[in-house]
């Protein structure tokens, strides 16, 4: 069970990591984002950056991914950096066409 746990957790951030960065959906709050900030702010740069996003994403969600899975808390770090690599190795993957 906390291997499907995991696995489940690791494509959940690379769904919200998609979400953000490059899904059709949110693209009118990044076009916003330059359009306030430019394209040399960092806040910019993070919303187009699968990379960047994953690791924020991952962070924020493996309290809830350890919890849920039973594993001691001093794995969160790793499993965050873990998931991050995966979702970055993804997104290279992925074509950005969402269409």
């Amino acid at each position: 069970m906390t291997v499907l746990i995991l696995i489940a957790w690791i494509l959940a951030v690379a769904r919200l990591t998609r979400l953000v960065t490059r899904d059709k959906i949110t693209e009118p709050i990044r076009a916003a984002l330059i359009q306030r900030l430019g394209t040399g702010s960092q806040l910019t740069y993070l919303v187009h950056c699968a990379w960047c996003t994953s690791v924020w994403v991952a962070f924020t969600t493996a309290p809830a991914a350890v919890a849920l899975a039973g594993l001691s808390w001093w794995l969160l770090p790793l499993l965050a950096l873990a998931a991050s690599q995966l979702v970055g190795m993804l997104a290279t993957a992925d074509p950005v066409d969402t269409d």
